[in-house]
């Protein structure tokens, strides 16, 4: 993890290291992100967002929704939305 100033769940979800903490396939990695995490109630707001928006693909996937269609359905609809919405949406 680099020392950067992380403002948006898009930076995350873009950002190798957070992807690698995500997946828990480097301990350090993982840690330092834990750290960083805890450093203000914004880093950890950014972090369950960015989160949240794995799992969602990762559930996705499983069903053959690519992770474009889950990202199409948070970008035009910017509230808090279900798991089973989005599939709707996209069928």
């Amino acid at each position: 993890m680099q020392k950067k100033k992380y403002m948006t769940v898009d930076q995350l979800l873009n950002d190798k290291s957070f992807l690698n903490c995500y997946y828990r396939t480097d301990p350090e990695e993982f840690q330092r992100w834990q750290d960083w995490i805890n450093e203000s109630a914004e880093h950890s707001r950014l972090a369950k967002e960015a989160i949240r928006i794995l799992s969602i693909r990762h559930q996705a996937g499983k069903t053959g929704i690519s992770p474009e269609q889950v990202d199409n359905n948070f970008s035009t609809s910017p509230g808090k939305r279900s798991l089973k919405k989005i599939f709707r949406s996209v069928k």
